[in-house]
Parts: structure tokens; sequence; C-alpha cells
């Protein structure tokens, strides 16, 4: 997608696109992950007379810096088409060769990606597989990639668990029969947290600029007869490059992360023990974001014999049917 950016000049009573641009401004009380924000020369058309640059918009990277006639800005929009297997895994990028872990962002699940050509680090994530790292080269054409992670047990969760669809599910469940399948307790890693035994990374932990958590910890969507049983405590810490701000805010040294269920039907989520995002907007009004466990257009469920250790909100529940609370 192409936006403009115009200003109107009374001179010539017509709008002009901005002679330089950012991709970051005043605050507007919204916020986004998982957009990426690059620009193309000759992009506007819209309201720039003569035409100009234009910002090019893409799943993607949620990169802050420049656009066009600034020191430090990006130039052109490359298309990366990136698949990483299992499918439900996590990908963050970087530009350059060796960046620092506070470099990266997230990469939505599906692409292609937009980015400004150059060379990118990419870091592959699931649990109970190996991560995995790849340097390329994006061109102005685009490029085509595959990163295959390697199954090991042994790394126990140390990613959030995510299922978009009934294979993703059965990715992350312990036992499949008869169409419904179980996604039990597994070994914790450290989620975000310092290395006690597996691999660990810091993003899991991240807050957006209004302390909200990026992301949840189980997120299950469009997905049916799921058990989800004594599912792992999934706690993290703030990244380093946040830590500051949130000690300042008074933001726990620790938080945890929530659990989602969208657009899904006959679940059951029994026998966990669940804590919300302790800084909870929750406490000025219902927000979906802070509750521990949140259920969205989701049918005909159960959330039963489980512990809600809550400074806001316990279970949110907006739209659907048929779904019972119990002890």
């Amino acid at each position: 997608a192409a936006m403009d950016l115009a200003y109107w000049n009374p001179a010539r009573a017509a709008f002009e696109v901005v002679p330089a641009a950012y991709n970051v401004g005043a605050d507007t009380g919204e916020t986004a992950v998982g957009i990426a924000s690059t620009w193309t020369p000759t992009g506007a058309t819209a309201l720039g007379d003569p035409p100009g640059p234009a910002v090019a918009l893409g799943s993607g990277p949620s990169f802050v810096g420049g656009a066009w006639n600034v020191s430090n800005g990006t130039d052109g929009a490359a298309a990366l088409h990136l698949t990483l297997a299992p499918g439900n895994g996590f990908l963050f990028v970087a530009p350059g060769t060796a960046p620092p872990t506070s470099a990266y962002q997230w990469l939505p699940p599906t692409g292609p990606y937009v980015l400004a050509p150059g060379t990118y680090s990419v870091v592959a994530l699931a649990a109970h597989f190996d991560p995995g790292t790849v340097t390329l080269t994006l061109p102005t054409g685009g490029a085509w990639a595959n990163v295959t992670l390697t199954a090991d047990p042994a790394t126990g969760v140390y990613t959030p668990l995510w299922a978009f669809s009934a294979t993703a599910l059965a990715n992350l469940s312990s036992t499949c029969a008869a169409g419904a399948c179980t996604l039990w307790s597994d070994e914790p890693g450290p989620l975000g947290q310092p290395a006690t035994g597996g691999p660990s990374f810091p993003w899991f932990g991240e807050s957006n600029d209004f302390l909200f958590p990026v992301f949840p910890g189980i997120w299950l969507a469009h997905v049916s007869s799921a058990n989800v049983v004594a599912p792992p405590p999934l706690s993290v810490l703030p990244p380093p490059w946040q830590a500051a701000a949130s000690s300042r805010l008074g933001i726990p040294a620790s938080n945890a992360l929530p659990t989602y269920f969208y657009d899904d039907a006959n679940l059951t989520i029994t026998e966990g023990t669940f804590s919300n995002w302790w800084f909870s907007g929750g406490y000025l009004g219902p927000a979906a974001a802070d509750a521990a466990v949140v259920l969205w257009n989701t049918t005909g469920s159960r959330v039963t014999n489980s512990t809600f250790l809550t400074g806001g909100e316990g279970v949110y529940l907006y739209g659907g049917s048929g779904n019972v609370v119990t002890g």
C-alpha cells in the first residue's frame, strides 16, 4: 500500500509532498507492530502536485528511521519472500550482519515482507526446535529464502505458543486423536529471561509504547475441539532496552503473557494458573490486552478448574456464545 505525505501550500493553493520525512511522528494514541514502512521516489500522485516520494507500507518489521531527504533514510521497497518450517514459529530481522539484539523486529506470519534493499540478519525460533539464523542480501528485485528448523524437544517452550490452523495446533500438541488435540503443560524454557538451561530471547517480553504486551503467550485462532491442559507459565522480563523505562513507571520486574482464543469453538481450558499482564489499563476500564485469558468470538468453550492471580482482569469474553467459566 502507498501513503502520501503532503502539506497545504497556501501560496499555490495546492498540496505538495513534504520535503523530508521520517516514519515516526507525534503520539496519536495508537500503536502497531508488524507493519513495515519504507518509501519509493515517485509514488505520490493523489495529493502531491507535482508527484513525488511516497511511503510504502506492507507486512514486515516495524523499523524506526528516516525516509527521503534525511541522513539515515532508507531507499526503495523490495519484497522478501521468506518461508519458515514449522510455520507457526517466529521470525525476527535486523539490518546488517551483526546487529545488536535490540535492533531486531518481528516479522508477521504472512509475507511477502516489505523492506528497503540491503543486507539483513534473520533469527528463526520455535518451541521444541533449535533456533536458526541466516544472513541474506535483499536486492531491489526482491529475494526468496527458506528457513527449516531442527526438531529438539530438549529446548522446551522458549517461545509463545501460537496456532492459527489445525495443522499448526498439531505442531504444538502432546496428542491429537479423533480430531481433538491436547496442548499439555510442557517443560517451559526461559521465555524472554536469562537462560537456565535452554535458549533465551528477550523480544517476547517487549511492551508497546502504551505498556501493553506485544506478544500473547498462548494464542489459538480458527481452531476447534482443542484441550488446553495445565498450560506452561509464560513469564517474561522486560528486555534490557526497556528495563529502565519500565522501572521508572513502576512495572514489576517480571510479567506474565496473556492467553488468547480468537474465533475458536469447543475448547476446554483446565488446570491452569494464569497471571495477567500486571500493568493494566483494566484499572481504568476493561481492555482485552490486559486480561489473563481472552475468549474473543469463541463459542461452546469452557474455562474450568483454573486459578487466576490478577491485579486487573482474569477472564475477558467478547462475542461468541455458550461459553462457561466454572471453578
